[in-house]
């Protein structure tokens, strides 16, 4: 390993690289390379879990609202609760690019 280049990851050819700020994802023997800021990647997955916590928080307090004039509207928030849970599931697993 060189020390310039500090390998965080590897397992068989593929590895993941910290140089300078931004990730290197690489497949050795393929050519195949790209660079992404750090900062992207940690803020993408940070908004994704935000979003996970506060989409579960809308649903779980939707399902059984408190009875009212607004108990009527409870499966459009169990469903917005929900919709925002996929989105938080997407940029969590989504690779950035």
């Amino acid at each position: 390993m060189d020390p310039k280049n500090p390998v965080l990851f590897a397992l068989n050819n593929h590895y993941i690289k910290i140089i300078l700020g931004t990730v290197k994802l690489s497949l050795e023997g393929s050519g195949m390379s790209k660079d992404v800021p750090v900062g992207l990647a940690v803020a993408e997955k940070l908004v994704g879990l935000i979003l996970i916590i506060i989409g579960a928080i809308v649903a779980y307090y939707s399902i059984n609202p408190p009875a009212g004039d607004i108990s009527q509207f409870s499966g459009m928030f169990t469903a917005a609760g929900l919709v925002i849970v996929a989105i938080g599931i997407f940029l969590v697993i989504a690779k950035t690019e």
